[in-house]
């Protein structure tokens, strides 16, 4: 939605019809929601992810139920 908003304006001001304080807005605006959007991966990843593997024992990615590991298995992790 920001990178639509952005070549719009940025097409807009090409042809002269918008300034470059619009065309600077939307820019953040569009780094703005790019970094909104990487911090709401690492929160799932950080949050939800190890949260749910910490409360199963079980590590999804590899497949190993981490209640039977042994201490230096464990360790790697």
């Amino acid at each position: 939605m920001a990178a639509g908003a952005y070549n719009t304006t940025k097409q807009r001001f090409i042809v002269g019809k918008s300034d470059v304080n619009s065309l600077t807005l939307t820019m953040n605006r569009q780094r703005e929601a790019h970094r909104n959007y990487i911090n709401t991966l690492k929160a799932y990843w950080l949050l939800s992810y190890y949260q749910i593997r910490r409360l199963t024992l079980f590590d999804f990615v590899k497949g190993k139920n981490l209640f039977d590991l042994t201490l230096d298995e464990l360790t790697k992790y």
